[in-house]
């Protein structure tokens, strides 16, 4: 076992290794265990355990919640796959135990803001760099710097003044309105304000281009949905700074509810007319104010107001690149009819439609009536045939429909 204890802190990270588990759960084991030592300042629960069970080829890295903030399981789990497990392989445990130690120790300095100086333990420890963290911010700032010039040629730089002024309204409202206590944050009226009313802008902005379209699901819903979303984030904020240190609160977990929940909400707003099915847009969109609705509730608010601009331009712009598509002559065309039910009347239309010079790409037969079968017909015009015309002499066949 090795102990180090950050004076300045209190925080304190413990390396155990056992032969066996004997069964056990590696995560009961951990926990139990760090709470039996009592690792870390009780006041700030601020220690970490570094657990290697060497017959079952096992690792885990325990956190206290008041370093949650800066060892997150994402962050645990990347320094064992990095700097641990490749040298558990090779057989090398004591490598491998310096190196998780070491990343871990690093982590602790930066959260406190203390100078880091690694101590010498015998070990020449891997460089616990960030290269592939520098590779993926490089990559980042690449397209951050392209949806700026793409904003500034067709938007002339409105996305980017907005998103300039809710950043810096995060920034005012996190240091007037956030207080941190014991590694808690505590969350006040003014930043409760500004989740809510940022997922309800945004969800607005989306409900209106449903709303113009004259959907099911408009304005209001929309609203609805983004704030209700936002709301439980907050709730799971609230309930995760409440409870720390009690129980085991997942703050995601209400948040999961939300991602699947909303589909029986979207569900009805899809209607089905003959083999025609409409809605799967708006359902689609609310889905995703939904999902904008819980980062703004996380305060994840830069990346609420990309993801709220991207669906309101994917709304607004590519359903009419869709209509240009469709207006090409060579572009196939659907028409739907409502067709008698008796042998050889399919036949019959299919060949009216030949002989108009239209070649039949695909059928798609629904009988939900016993007198009738629904029929859609994707088609290929020729030149100087348009689907008005052909709609017009297909009106003319006794037992045919049109569907609109």
């Amino acid at each position: 076992m090795k102990r180090f204890r950050c004076m300045k802190t209190g925080a304190q990270v413990v390396v155990v290794t056992i032969n066996s588990l004997n069964g056990e759960a590696i995560e009961e084991y951990s926990n139990a265990l760090f709470r039996k030592w009592g690792i870390g300042s009780k006041k700030e629960n601020n220690g970490v355990l570094i657990l290697v069970s060497v017959g079952d080829r096992m690792s885990r890295i325990e956190v206290g919640y008041g370093l949650e903030g800066a060892l997150p399981d994402g962050l645990t789990g990347r320094i064992q796959d990095n700097y641990m497990i490749p040298h558990f392989r090779d057989g090398d445990y004591g490598q491998g135990i310096a190196n998780g130690f070491m990343a871990v120790i690093q982590q602790i300095y930066k959260e406190y803001d203390i100078k880091y100086k690694p101590p010498e333990y015998g070990y020449t420890v891997d460089d616990y760099g960030e290269e592939s963290e520098n590779t993926s911010d490089a990559i980042l700032i690449l397209l951050f710097l392209a949806l700026i010039v793409i904003d500034l040629i067709f938007f002339r730089g409105r996305i980017t003044k907005f998103l300039l002024f809710t950043a810096s309204a995060e920034r005012s409202f996190n240091f007037f309105f956030l207080s941190r206590k014991g590694g808690k944050i505590n969350l006040h009226l003014g930043v409760i304000l500004l989740r809510l009313l940022t997922a309800a802008l945004l969800g607005g902005i989306v409900g209106l281009e449903r709303e113009n379209k004259k959907r099911a699901a408009g304005l209001r819903t929309h609203v609805l949905v983004c704030l209700g979303s936002s709301l439980v984030m907050v709730l799971s904020e609230y309930l995760f700074n409440k409870y720390r240190g009690l129980t085991n609160v997942d703050p995601a977990r209400l948040g999961a509810q939300v991602i699947s929940g909303i589909g029986f909400l979207g569900a009805g707003t899809i209607i089905k007319q003959g083999i025609s099915v409409r809605g799967l847009t708006t359902a689609a969109s609310l889905w995703a104010v939904a999902c904008i609705g819980l980062a703004a509730g996380s305060g994840f608010y830069t990346a609420a107001v990309i993801a709220a601009a991207i669906v309101f331009i994917t709304l607004k712009l590519l359903s009419k690149f869709e209509n240009v598509l469709m207006s090409k002559e060579d572009a196939s065309i659907e028409i739907c009819l409502k067709i008698e039910n008796r042998p050889g009347k399919l036949g019959e239309v299919a060949s009216f439609m030949g002989r108009m010079g239209a070649n039949i790409n695909n059928v798609d037969i629904d009988e939900d009536e016993e007198d009738f079968m629904f029929v859609r017909f994707s088609l290929k015009l020729p030149k100087g045939l348009s689907k008005s015309d052909l709609i017009v002499q297909l009106k003319t066949l006794k037992g045919v429909a049109i569907m609109e």
